[in-house]
Parts: structure tokens; sequence; C-alpha cells
């Protein structure tokens, strides 16, 4: 039996002695120092001792002490273990803190072992340090640097290949020779500031050309050495050559800016402040572009009334929340105009992702909005169809989005209205994961063919259940390849499913209980056939169920196994039950034992029509029999030639059986092992340790690993690692140990030397810190060994954060072609070099140009990766910026609506678009071939030159003029051109660059120019127009006026006899009236009426001629008050009545010509009707010029042939006699009615009433 050693109880009262000992302290201190703020100063001490000596348990003794102490001695309330809430919580995180303390501290031992156990990798490390020289040299010479060292005296140490090519020397040429001697041309500049690098031993870094005369540029890195300097040169003219580029093109984007339709602008991203507006703003808003850099919010006041509110709270959006801005809405042009304009803003970012512009793009979609408003008709009729709720209909994007669907889609699938309205509905998301592959199928047939065949799936309704579903759609939009919305239309299949379901239930309930069996079930017919399986057919044949059935069981078991078992299946067919025990071979290679029975069925007339089938799988049972008997033999056996020390011990700890491997170590006897007797054999300074890690283990039921030193047979003391793992019974009894041992003497050895030969490896990895590019080393399963300067730099990680680590998932590399291509590239080359996309310790990304080179040890295997990486992220971001410019300019170069081209100097065609080959009639190819000089008219030439003098000479920036371009078929075209001059980047801003080439924007103005000699030619016609209508308006002025005062004449000299004759006649009357018979006194009466009734005809002549003539006031008047003025003039009877039945308008004209058109209509109904209590009606109708007036009464009426007649003048229905009835009041209505656009008719019957429309424009 083994000593009882209990190294624990030792362990555990060191543990207790350590916070006694802290308590101790703190209540010593406390008098002096409040302890109360920092109750757990001196405990976290005694935890980490307890747990550092004694391991993780004594560690957790120590803290569930220091707890309690701390809390009873120095938390309040003191000396009470009262809960409060704050203090508990404090307390806990104490504990917890202490736990982690706890498991460090056995992490760390753990970590100790875990060292130890990679000894084995020694030998190929010392083969490493081997390497180490070659490989610096390596790194150097693969590096994309030039690099070289110089000593104290200037001559060089050391050069590498790059740098040879940058020297143009051979490296055997420079080595030992002074730096200026062999370098003579090297700048001024470079030769102090290495001066001053090696007396001040400070690192430089310059950006310079080394030689002078030379393009090239550099960037220098020096930094001193012990031995003289380092220094590292980049070739940086490239990146140089590319910024220079970019602020072209930069300048290039803005001159064709000024030549789009578009109104584009930029501003600042905080104060607001138009930047820069495009020409294109005064085309569209109407406004100049200076006014609206004087006030940059003038824009909005053009907005329409209805939209103004909404765009403005768009603004005030952009401005606060930064997001991007894209609005649609209406402008009033200055002159009253109203264009609709989309506009969407955006920000620009700087190289660090910071907002700092926003740019934004205006174009008119007035046109697109018109078309917009056409198609809402034919919506419109086609929504009652989809509101007819005959099937589910539809509408969603290719993203999935449903942004319409009538009410048999909602309910169909459990949603409301609001619910579709606020966004909800996403045809992906209803639909499961198993179904989208078919939802995507058939989005690629609608690209196709703009229609999908209808197909079933299925959709989770709102409550989770799945509806089945009919489903066919189609893209509204061509072209197909590039349609995003889409209509579908559905019909529910819930019921049909749940019949179909209803009547494979009863199936599928009997295959689930055979399948769950564990035994094969069949049933075959007469014919040897099989009618059903059970899954285990399956999982036996390996061929699916679905093939089986109505197979026969040669078929399916195949030929061989067949013929084994066909005797029991002739027993059966003959009605007997068949029961028996065989092993059999499966087609699938394996060999199984089965108990097999076979049950006949019969039918009605008592054959056999097949039988029931039940094999039982007994392989494991035999199995295991043959086992048991083979399992202690086998074993020991395996002991024996094991080159592993290999021991069995029982539950007290004693060896029961060691195998040979043992006995030949340690030179003893089998039965001298036994019990405790290995124990003899062990190192006098290991038994201690040794036996109390064992008990420890033994009282635990746990594996352990032990390191100890035992006597061999030859007196040597040899290093043994013992790995030990518990044994248990089936009802879970402990029963001892089986463990091994292992020789591990040479791998201590080892170790040592590893120590030394890592020493010399830092020695070296000191010069490789000194390489900007990032060197790394990785183990061939990506685990990262070495990490120089050069990659803390460039990654942000340290050293020691990353060793250990894997090196592509701690970057989130994103590799060009997958890794194992890459691999695959490594072994058959040796080498892999590409661009690959990592992250920073910051999160962000950046490029690298990687080289990965394999190592390999002494024996020509791999064992390492090397990895030299240079970022070149900058230069990636100029190539796509440069990119991005490029792409815009040739967007907007091709598809401009006006002619663009480059030219050189000399004005020889660089580059043509196609609109400007339409318009000079050559093609591209044949433009390129000629100058602008040759296809200008002769008589414009000189005056486009001086102008292109001026422009290189830097006196005008661009210029514009019209010109005239020789068409290829030789006829002339007028155009409009457009000319700036594309200039170098200058050093400064103050230097003007070298001109490059010329960018010109030609306008086809034939048309105009038409326009302009026509408009020429009707100015000269109109101006000898003028003259003869200034001539003719004179002379009628003139006979208007001679015809005036002929009427005046001939109305008072036609008068003044009348007169005396109605005066005469009143005179003879009254004289005479007593002698005079009533004959003659009827006579007299009669010629005054005569008299009078030639005096209303004078003045209806006079009043005819006048009309037109007249200087008239065009007044705004009411007709309702017209009127009454009138109506009330005329005095109609009070029998007689004047109604006004339709509302009245206001107009604005002629108030006098109105009133007299009314008051001879009126008076004629009055003065002409048969009754005293007559009824005339007044009605008014709008049209879309003018307004219909009527004027109707109940009157005689007119006959339908004079219906014309009544308008001539001195024509009249009524007797001669009447003095009222000239015949002249409707030919002056008429007149007035013409003169004014309108026209007058009239509707009447005789004994039917009259009616005269008549019309008065608005």
């Amino acid at each position: 039996m083994l000593i009882d050693y209990r190294p624990q109880i030792q362990r555990h009262t060191i543990a207790v002695l350590s916070v006694t000992i802290a308590l101790l302290l703190m209540l010593l201190i406390n008098p002096w120092i409040s302890m109360q703020s920092s109750p757990f100063l001196m405990f976290f001490l005694a935890v980490t001792v307890s747990a550092w000596y004694g391991g993780i348990k004594p560690g957790l003794v120590a803290t569930i002490l220091s707890a309690l102490a701390s809390y009873y001695w120095f938390v309040l309330p003191l000396h009470s273990f009262d809960l409060i809430l704050t203090e508990a919580f404090r307390t806990l995180i104490f504990f917890i803190e202490c736990c982690l303390i706890c498991i460090l501290c056995e992490a760390l031992h753990q970590a100790k072992k875990r060292v130890e156990q990679n000894l084995q990798f020694l030998q190929e490390k010392e083969a490493l340090l081997e390497m180490t020289n070659t490989q610096v040299s390596q790194i150097l010479e693969s590096i994309t640097e030039g690099f070289f060292t110089v000593d104290h005296q200037w001559g060089f140490t050391y050069i590498n290949h790059h740098c040879e090519m940058i020297f143009e020397r051979a490296k055997q040429e420079l080595l030992g020779q002074n730096i200026w001697q062999v370098l003579p041309e090297v700048e001024a500049t470079v030769y102090e500031q290495f001066h001053q690098a090696l007396a001040q031993q400070r690192s430089i870094r310059l950006e310079k050309s080394i030689f002078s005369q030379s393009e090239q540029y550099y960037e220098i890195r020096a930094y001193p050495i012990p031995k003289g300097l380092a220094v590292y040169v980049l070739d940086v003219t490239e990146q140089r050559l590319a910024n220079r580029q970019l602020k072209e093109s930069e300048l290039r984007f803005r001159q064709l800016a000024e030549n789009i339709d578009q109104v584009f602008w930029i501003s600042s991203a905080q104060k607001a402040n138009l930047l820069y507006i495009s020409p294109a703003y005064q085309t569209i808003w109407g406004k100049s572009c200076d006014s609206l850099y004087e006030f940059p919010r003038s824009w909005l006041d053009s907005v329409h009334p209805e939209d103004q509110q909404r765009v403005a709270k768009a603004t005030e959006k952009l401005r606060s929340t930064q997001e991007d801005f894209k609005e649609d809405y209406r402008i009033i042009r200055p002159d009253g105009e109203i264009r609709w304009i989309a506009a969407r803003t955006f920000f620009i970012r700087d190289e660090n992702g910071n907002k700092y512009r926003v740019a934004g793009l205006a174009e008119d979609i007035t046109e697109r909005k018109r078309a917009e408003e056409a198609n809402k008709e034919s919506e419109r009729r086609f929504r009652r169809l989809v509101e007819s709720n005959l099937f589910g209909v539809a509408f969603a994007n290719t993203q999935g989005k449903v942004h319409y669907a009538n009410d048999y889609y909602l309910r169909m699938l459990g949603y409301t209205q609001q619910e579709l309205q606020a966004g909800l509905i996403s045809w992906e998301r209803m639909t499961p994961a198993e179904w989208l592959p078919l939802d995507f199928k058939a989005l690629e047939e609608l690209k196709i063919k703009g229609v999908a065949t209808a197909f079933e799936k299925e959709y989770f309704h709102k409550k989770g259940q799945r509806v089945p579903i009919l489903i066919g759609a189609a893209f509204l939009d061509e072209p197909y390849s590039k349609a995003t919305e889409m209509i579908g239309f559905f019909l529910d299949l819930t019921r049909v499913k749940e019949a179909e379901k209803a009547l494979q239930r009863r199936e599928e309930e009997l295959h689930l209980i055979a399948d769950a069996a564990p035994a094969l079930i069949a049933y075959v017919d007469a014919n040897e056939c099989y009618r059903f399986n059970n899954g285990r057919y399956e999982q036996w044949f390996g061929i699916p169920i679905e093939q089986i059935k109505g197979k026969t069981i040669k078929e399916t078991i195949g030929d061989k196994l067949y013929q084994d078992i066909r005797p029991r299946i002739e027993q059966v067919l003959k009605g007997e039950e068949v029961s028996y025990e065989q092993e059999i071979f499966l087609p699938i290679g394996e060999c199984r034992y089965i108990r097999a029975n076979y049950v006949p069925r019969f039918d009605g007339e008592g054959k056999v029509e097949g039988f029931v089938a039940l094999i039982n799988d007994i392989t494991d049972r035999k199995r295991i029999e043959d086992n048991l008997r083979e399992s202690e033999e086998r074993f020991r056996m395996m002991a024996n030639s094991s080159p592993v020390m290999i021991w069995v011990s029982d539950e007290t700890g004693g060896r029961t059986f060691v195998n040979q491997t043992w006995l030949n170590l340690s030179g003893r006897s089998f039965q001298e092992e036994l019990g405790d007797g290995w124990t003899k054999s062990l190192h006098p300074e290991d038994v201690s340790r040794c036996l109390d890690t064992y008990l420890y283990a033994l009282d635990a039921h746990q594996p352990f690993e032990i390191e100890y030193r035992i006597k061999a047979a030859n007196g040597e003391y040899r290093w043994i690692l013992e790995r030990g793992c518990p044994r248990f019974t089936k009802f879970a009894k402990f029963s001892g140990y089986i463990g091994s041992c292992t020789d591990v003497t040479e791998r201590q050895r080892a170790l040592q030397a590893l120590q030394e030969s890592e020493q010399a490896l830092q020695q070296h990895a000191q010069m490789l810190d000194l390489a900007n590019d990032s060197i790394i080393i990785c183990d061939l399963d990506e685990s990262i060994a070495y990490w120089n300067q050069g990659a803390e730099r460039l990654y942000g990680w340290t050293k020691a954060e990353v060793q250990g680590q894997r090196i592509n998932s701690l970057l989130k590399t994103v590799f060009p072609q997958s890794i194992s291509e890459i691999h695959d590239i490594l072994k058959t080359l040796g080498y892999w070099q590409g661009e690959l996309t990592q992250t920073r310790e910051d999160g962000s990304q950046i490029v690298v140009s990687s080289r990965w080179t394999l190592q390999y040890n002494s024996d020509g295997q791999p064992i390492a990766i090397l990895a030299i990486s240079d970022d070149i992220t900058e230069r990636k971001q100029v190539e796509a910026a440069l990119l991005r410019s490029e792409e815009r300019f040739r967007g907007i170069f091709e598809q401009a609506a006006v002619g663009m081209s480059l030219l050189n100097l000399e004005g020889r065609w660089l580059r043509v678009n196609h609109k400007l080959s339409l318009i000079v009639g050559y093609s591209p190819e044949e433009l390129l071939e000629m100058t602008f000089q040759e296809i200008t008219y002769p008589e414009d030439l000189e005056t486009n030159l001086n102008y292109v003098r001026q422009l290189l000479a830097g006196e005008i920036e661009t210029y514009s003029m019209e010109k005239r371009y020789i068409r290829r078929d030789q006829s002339l075209i007028w155009v409009e051109i457009t000319v700036s001059l594309v200039r170098e980047a200058g050093h400064s801003s103050q230097q003007i660059g070298q001109p490059q080439y010329f960018i010109t924007v030609v306008e086809e103005i034939g048309e105009r120019k038409q326009a302009e000699r026509a408009l020429q030619e009707r100015a000269v016609e109109l101006t000898s127009l003028n003259t003869v209508l200034a001539s003719t308006t004179a002379m009628l002025q003139k006979r208007n006026q001679e015809l005036d005062q002929f009427a005046y004449i001939v109305s008072h000299d036609l008068k003044a006899p009348l007169r005396a004759i109605a005066n005469l006649s009143e005179w003879i009357e009254e004289d005479l009236q007593a002698e005079l018979p009533p004959e003659n006194q009827q006579q007299l009466q009669l010629l005054r009426q005569r008299v009078y009734r030639m005096e209303n005809l004078i003045n209806g002549v006079l009043e005819y001629s006048r009309v037109g003539r007249k200087e008239t006031t065009i007044e705004t008047f009411s007709v309702l008050e017209l009127l009454t003025d009138v109506i009330d003039s005329l005095s109609p009877p009070p029998t007689f009545t004047i109604e006004i039945v339709s509302p009245m308008p206001t107009l604005t004209g002629i108030k006098l010509f109105l009133g007299q058109i009314f008051s001879n209509l009126i008076g004629n109904a009055i003065n002409h009707h048969p009754r005293a209590d007559g009824h005339v009606w007044i009605s008014a109708k709008e049209l879309e010029n003018f307004y219909e007036f009527a004027v109707s009464d109940d009157g005689k009426g007119i006959a339908p042939e004079h219906h014309q007649r009544i308008f001539g003048i001195f024509q009249t229905l009524e007797k001669s006699e009447k003095p009222e009835s000239t015949g002249i009041g409707l030919a002056i209505v008429k007149k007035i009615v013409e003169l004014q656009g309108g026209n007058i008719t009239v509707e009447s019957e005789v004994n039917q009433g009259t009616t005269f429309h008549f019309s008065w424009p608005k």
C-alpha cells in the first residue's frame, strides 16, 4: 500500500494563513488609513499567493475567507453580516475577480505544461536558427523598397537588389566604396539630411529625387544603427503622377458639368455656403447664377406654394440628420411657367469618411410628369378589376416589398391595409426558406420573358401557419432584364391541400410505425416482388425506398444473397412459417448476423398471395461474444509490443500490470514493480512532488499528468512523462487507472538548446524590425510566429497581442482567389504574390501588396510561410477616384446632346462624340485624321484663331463664338462653339500649368440662324406695312371727321324744316281749330306723325353711322346693375313683368354698347307686345370664351321668313304710321354685337313669342 502523503492540508493551511496575515495587516493599518474605502486591498495579495502556491482549490478557499472577513470587518455596518445591496454587490465583484485570479494562476501552470509538450519541435527550430541569416538576406532582397547600409565612414556595407536597380550599379561595385565618391550626382539635400541623421542619431524621412536632373521621386527613410546608417528607398513617382492626373480629371469634370442640361451644385456641409452652381440653373429656373450666389436660398422662393413647405422640411432634415435628399417639386419661373423638378443631393466624403461637402443635381422632368398623369387613368381601370377580389393581386418589387394588394390577398394572409401601408408585408419574408429557390427561378424567367409560368408554393400567414397558393407573375416595365416592379396573381389552395393531406395521412401513419421499428419489415407478393418496405431497407441495401417497391427480392438484395435464402422463400410461399439465424453479406459490403421470421398470407381461397418478412439484426450480440474472448489477449499483446511504457493500477493505486517496455527501462522484474514497488526507482528529489500529484488525482478519480526522473537499468536517471486516465465499471464505480509513460530525456536537453537559439533569433529580428514593410512569419496552420515593428505600424497590434493567433482570422483577410488555390501555388512555385484586403485594429480596411514565400527545414520540408506586405491603400484610392472620374467624363461625353471633342494644341481632333459627327457629316475616324481649321469656313477662321491665341496666352479662360463649318457634302452649317483649355496642375496656386489640350462643345444653330434671317426680313416688311398703315390711318381719321361733319350737317339741315313743318301744323290747328272740320284735323295729326317718324329715322341713321367710331371707355361692371338701370329707364307699364331668371356675370368691356343692346331688345318687347300684361325673361349662360345672353317675351312672335329681314336697316314689320318703329334698332344691335366679335340670332314662331340670343366676350 502507498504511503499517504497529504500536501493538500499544507496548501489549504497556507491559504488560511495568507488570509489571516492580510486581515491582521489591514486591522493594524486601519487606525491610520481607513480601510472602508478599499476593504479588499490586502486580500487580493492573499488570494494570489494561495492560488499560485496551492492551485485553484486553495485559491477558492482564500477567496471565500477573504470575502467574509472583508465584509465583516471593513464594510458598513461593521462587525455584521447584514445584507446591504450595494456593499454585497462590491463583495460579489471582489469574489468574481478573485475567481479570475485563481483561474489565471491555474492557466499559467497549464501553460507551462503546454510549453513542455511543444519541445518535440526543437530539432526543427534548431535548423531554423541555422537558416536565420539566410532568411534575413532573402527578406531584404524580397521587399519592394531599396535598402542599403553605410558605416560611419560612409562606406557601403550592404545593398539589396532593388537598390542596385535604383543606383544602376552592381553590388560588387558599391560594397566598401564611399557613397559620395561613387555617386557624386546625389542631391545636395540628401547629402545634408544623411549627415544630420548620423551626427544627431535621429531618423529622417524625405521625399526627393535622389539624383540631380532625374525625374524619379523617392521616399527616403534613414535610421541610425550602431554600425552606421540603414536607409530605405521607395519609388513614389507613380503615386505623384496619379495625384496630378486626379487634379486634371477634376478640372475636366468641372468643365463638362457646365455644359450639361441638369443643374449641378456643390455647397459646404456645415454652413451651407454655395460653392458652385452650373449654368443650367439660369435655363431651368429663369434666374441668374449670380443671384443664387448672393442669396443661396432664393431658389426656394421659386418653389410652388403647394410644395414649398414640404421642400423646406426636406432641406432642414438634410442639414439636421445629414441624410440624402431626394424630392420632386414644382417651380414657377419669372415668366409664370410652371415646371416640374426632380432634385437629389448626396454627401461627399474626405479620405477619412467624414462628410465635408454636399452636392446635388436638379433635372427638369415636366414632360415625364405629364406622361405620368396620362397613365393614372389607365391605372384606374385596372384597379377596378383588381378590387373585384375574384383572386389575389399584389404589386411588389424584386427585393420583396409589397406596396399594393387587394382585399383577397390580404385576407388570404391575415394582414390589413394599414399594415400594408406601413411596409410590413414582404413576399420574401413571408416565403419559407425552402421555397425561395423556386421564387428566384421565376425571377430569372421574368427577366427573360417578362412573364413567369404559374407554380405552387407556400406563404407564411400572419399567425404563423402556412398557406399554399398558386402564383403567376409578370414584369410591368421593359426591358425585362432591368425591370424592378412586378404584379402577381394568387389563388388560395388551402382547401385543396387539406384534402390531399387527409388522403396521405393514413399511409404516412403506417410508414411511420414501420420506420420506427428496429427491424426490417416488408411485404412480398407471390411473385417475390416487394409491395411494402420500411426505412431500414434503404439503410441496409443503399437503395431508396421508392425504387425498391415493385422490384423482386433478387433485384434488390443481389443474386448471391438471394441464392442463400431462396430455399426459405420457397418454403414460406408453400404456406409454412419460417424462422432462422444466418450470417449474410449485404451488397454494400457489410457482413451481418440476422434472425428472420417469414409469415405467409392467404387469400379467400386459401392460396398464398404473399408473406410478411420480419428481420432483426443480431450482429452486435454476436460480435460482443467474440470480442469478449479476444479482448484480454489482445490488450496484453499490444501493451508488450508498444514502444511506450504502459501500466494498470487498482482502485487503491497499486500497480497490477506493467508492460515489457517498462521492465526493459527499469531492469527490474514484473513482481518487483507491482503494488508500490515502482516508487523505489524514483529520483529522491521527485518522490514527494510525484506522489502528491498521484494521490491527489487518485482521491478525485481524475486524469493526471506527471513529469519525474527514474533510475534506469544502467544507473542513469531518465526523464519520464507519465499520464494516467481513470477506469470505471459500467455502474460508474472507480476501478483504478490505466496509464502510459514516455521517455522525454532528449526533449529536456533540447529545451535548453532552444532557449539559447531563441536569444540568437531575437538578435536577428531586431534588424528586421527596421524595415518599413510588414514582415510576418506563420506556421503552416497560419499561427503567427514572428511580427516585426513594420507590421505593428501597419496593423496596430503589438507582437505580444498577436502571438499564436491565426493571421487571416485576425486580419479578416479578403483574398483575390480561394486560399486553397493560393496554397497550391505555394507548394508548386514556393512563393505567391498578390493584393489583399485586410482589417486593422481600429476597424479600418487597407489594401496591401503581399508576397508569400515558403520556408523549409534542413530536410527540405516546408515549415513556415514568410509574408512581406506593403500598404498600397492610398494608391488604390487614387486609382479608384481616377477611374470614377474617367467614367463620369466618358458617360457625359458620349451621351451629350451637343457635339463635344478634345483637340491638341495644333487643332487636330483627339476625340469626338457621335453628335459632332452628325453635325459635320464626317465619321469619327475621318475627323481624327483632320484639324478643325480644315472644316472651318475661311471667313470665320481668323476670328477663331485669335481666340485660340488669347486662350493659350492665358488672357481668357474660355470663349464662345458663332461660326460656320464646311460639312462633308460641302454645305455650310452654322454652329456655336464653347472652348476651354486644359492645363497641367501647377506646383502652386499662382503658377499656371502648361497647356495640354482643348475641350470644345459644339451646338448646331442652323435653325436659329434661319429664324433670325426670317425675323429680319419680316421686320423690313413690318416697317413698310407700318408706313402704309400710318398713312391709311391718317386718311381714315380724316374721312371719319368728314363723315361725322356730314352726318351732323345732314341731320341739322333735315331736322330744321321738319321742326318748322311740325310747328306750322300745330299753329294752323290752334288758329283754325273751330273752323277746321274733323277730317282736316286728323290729316294735320297724321302730318305731324310723319314728321316725328322722319326725325326718328334721321336720329337712327346718325346713331348707326357712329357705332364703332365713338370714343368709348372700357370698364368693369355688373350686368345685373346695368339691366336694372335699363329697365328703369324704359318705364314699362305696371302690369308688364320683366324677370331675370339666371345669375348675371360681372364683365370688363364697353358698358354703353351692352346697355344699348338690352335697351333696344327689351324696348321692342314692350312696345310691340299686343297686351299690357306681357312677360319678358332675361337669362345668361357661360360658354368657353363668351357669355350667351337671351331676351324672351310672350308676344305675337315673328314669322320664320322674316328672321333675317328684321336685322336690315329701315326694315320693320309694323305700320309706317308708328313713329317709334324706324327699322334701325335691330340693325344697330347686330352691328354692335358683331363689332365685339359675337353673334346674334332669333327664335320665334307666330303667336309663340320671340327669343333673341346674342354672345358677348368675357
